[in-house]
């Protein structure tokens, strides 16, 4: 969801919000799955505020529809699998794997690549119905 949703330039909040209504300079998403959080944020042009919520809102409910770009889903998935593997090279990402298995023992048995390939449009959409949207921030 993260990588589809603003993972890069070609992502689709990065493609509304930003480049065609110019509503932010950067959007980003986040999942910490040890609070089952999933959050968006994005530097916003305070005038473009609720316009940015708007697009947020209709993208997320697009994806619990179902109404999925199956370019972009693939796109995003292969983007994924790459990043998994140039990772594996870096001392700061094997220190965190390490870090990871410690405190979460099952985890030492997840397989990143399996579960790449297991992404499909419904268990996204499944994914974002289950999300309960129910805040909404502004620091200035």
């Amino acid at each position: 969801m993260r990588q589809y949703l603003t993972g890069d330039q070609s992502s689709r909040l990065f493609s509304k919000v930003r480049e065609e209504n110019g509503a932010a300079y950067a959007v980003e998403s986040n999942w910490y799955a040890d609070n089952a959080l999933f959050l968006v944020n994005a530097g916003l042009d305070p005038d473009k505020l609720d316009l940015a919520r708007q697009i947020i809102g209709k993208e997320m409910q697009m994806v619990a529809d179902g109404r999925i770009d199956p370019g972009l889903l693939k796109q995003s998935r292969q983007a994924l699998a790459n990043r998994h593997l140039l990772n594996q090279d870096h001392a700061s990402w094997l220190l965190a794997k390490d870090l990871r298995y410690k405190l979460h023992a099952d985890y030492e048995d997840f397989d990143m690549m399996a579960a790449v390939s297991r992404v499909t449009s419904g268990r996204l959409a499944d994914f974002v119905q289950k999300l309960y949207l129910n805040e909404s921030y502004v620091l200035k």
